[in-house]
């Protein structure tokens, strides 16, 4: 069995919600990073080549989709797989995120963090 940790990039503004998935996550057995910002977001990726990206949309300086867009134009970045975790259900926002390759569009008001936790799991074989 492979022993080298997955990693996991989280890109979420709001602390209470980014320090209870941390402690899922690593609970589980992952290596986690946290960006608070979509700037930041893009730097981490490049730092850490996380294996997947749990990805908010609305972040203080750019949306989570345009940070998306940066990573997708590295190397690295057009196959890194991306959830959103977002507060937006409307169809718009979810017909972007397919656009740009996410794997899952998670809304969340709908998922506890041993949800999502699961969800990353099962995303990441």
């Amino acid at each position: 069995m492979d022993e080298k940790k997955k990693k996991i990039l989280i890109v979420e503004d709001d602390t209470f919600i980014l320090e209870l998935l941390v402690a899922e996550l690593q609970r589980d057995g992952f290596e986690v990073q946290t960006a608070l910002t979509g700037t930041d977001a893009i730097v981490k990726f490049k730092e850490m080549r996380p294996d997947l990206i749990l990805l908010d949309i609305l972040l203080p300086d750019k949306n989570g989709f345009d940070a998306l867009r940066e990573i997708r134009r590295e190397p690295e970045g057009r196959e890194v797989k991306v959830m959103v975790l977002s507060n937006f259900s409307d169809t718009p926002h979810i017909e972007e995120a397919q656009r740009l390759g996410v794997i899952e569009y998670l809304v969340k008001a709908q998922y506890v963090p041993q949800e999502i936790a699961e969800k990353i799991k099962k995303a990441l074989g």
